[in-house]
């Protein structure tokens, strides 16, 4: 997951924004049959041109990594003649930016908001009801996450639908975004942000569509927060509710969670796709590439690479290998990482602490409890029986589990293997 994806009071957690529309559920689902679907998420390919999307697909993890640290692979709508008189320029922007971003998420700051994210947490976790089925999106992450989300920008508590609103239709658009073409909407969206979460203005700039660089770096990092993280904190946990060896770890030994962290961002991140343009004729990933090219650098594919990840469907925690690429790589890295990471392991502690009391919604309560009936850490996802959600949010770039259904058990003496004194 990279903050670079965005371009590039009760009303909200009650699920609903101001107009009505649900806060959770309202990317729309991309038909399966679609060109850009056909390919096997995680079947990663040697480089090839895909005359269906007229564009390079890549998506083994070497070549990814390659063209996300390829200095002629652009993004959509840089020219040579852009790139030639402002490349120092562009430089000093993102360099201006991550010192910004490396300054706002010091260490310091960093801890300050741990401790009152723990706190939000924490009482959002002990809200949840004490037995029942509850969907874990709808009625902790999203939610949590917007709260996050306010607190890091410190966006006005007034605009809090507004900002959710607008982050939403920036976030919808990069979900389901085919290209690295920009939309008009999300260009409207990312100024009514902005604008929210503007404490000055520079009086130097009198266009209408001038974001000032602190500006552009707080409206992605609240649509990171506000959309990208519940997205991520869906997919993390899905992933960890399909492995009941590693659920029960964790149950047992909450200090477990810590060293899967990395593993569950390998496989939990909706991050699927990025765009690229070629600049120049060049050559990547063994394959020519000629100025105007379109590429697609499939993440998702990349993730699971077995080439690079051995067994890359398992979620192993002594993992030696590195190079997950949930927060991206190179120039346009997520900035950010530091923060998001904290504020998954938040969200997840405070969930931990009733493992005792969940299991996945569709198993029933007896079979979770036979070990060798869930044994199924070594399978391929599509064949886990456990917690596989039925619908996903989004769209070809950004794609995420739409609910992350669970149930709650009301433990008794019995229950436990115990009498009553």
């Amino acid at each position: 997951m990279t903050m670079g994806h965005t371009p590039d009071d009760g009303t909200l957690l009650d699920g609903t924004l101001l107009d009505g529309t649900p806060l959770d559920g309202t990317l729309p689902d991309t038909p399966p049959d679609t060109p850009l679907d056909t390919m096997d998420a995680d079947t990663p390919r040697a480089a090839a041109f895909d005359p269906t999307v007229q564009a390079w697909v890549l998506s083994r993890h070497a070549d990814v990594v390659e063209a996300l640290r390829h200095p002629d692979l652009v993004v959509h709508g840089m020219t040579v003649e852009h790139r030639a008189a402002s490349t120092e320029a562009h430089a000093a922007m993102h360099a201006a930016m991550h010192a910004a971003m490396a300054h706002r998420f010091a260490p310091n700051a960093l801890a300050a908001w741990r401790t009152s994210m723990r706190d939000a947490a924490t009482r959002a976790v002990a809200a949840l009801p004490a037995e029942g089925e509850v969907d874990l999106l709808r009625g902790y992450f999203r939610p949590w996450s917007l709260a996050v989300a306010m607190l890091v920008t410190e966006a006005p508590p007034d605009a809090t639908a507004e900002c959710a609103h607008a982050a939403q239709v920036v976030f919808r658009a990069a979900a389901t975004a085919t290209s690295g073409a920009p939309h008009a909407e999300t260009t409207h969206a990312v100024i009514a942000l902005a604008q929210q979460l503007a404490t000055s203005h520079d009086a130097g700039h009198d266009a209408p569509h001038h974001i000032p660089l602190d500006a552009a770096g707080q409206v992605q990092t609240f649509v990171a927060l506000c959309e990208t993280l519940p997205a991520l904190l869906a997919g993390i946990w899905c992933a960890l509710l399909q492995r009941p060896d590693s659920l029960r770890a964790v149950r047992d030994d909450a200090a477990q969670l810590a060293p899967m962290i990395g593993e569950l961002l390998r496989l939990g991140s909706p991050s699927r796709a990025v765009f690229r343009e070629c600049l120049v004729d060049t050559r990547i990933a063994d394959i020519h590439l000629r100025a105007g090219d379109r590429v697609i650098l499939r993440l998702d594919a990349a993730n699971r690479d077995p080439a690079h990840f051995a067994n890359p469907h398992q979620l192993q925690s002594a993992r030696r290998q590195s190079g997950h690429l949930a927060f991206g790589a190179g120039r346009h890295a997520c900035a950010g990482a530091a923060l998001v990471r904290m504020a998954v392991e938040v969200a997840s502690e405070a969930l931990v602490a009733r493992l005792a009391d969940l299991i996945p919604a569709d198993i029933p309560s007896g079979v979770f409890q036979d070990h060798a009936a869930l044994s199924a850490s070594d399978m391929p996802l599509s064949d886990i029986p456990a917690s596989l959600p039925d619908r996903f949010a989004g769209g070809y770039a950004i794609r995420s589990p739409a609910h992350v259904m669970v149930r709650f058990l009301r433990h008794t003496p019995e229950a436990n293997g115990t009498t009553p004194p």
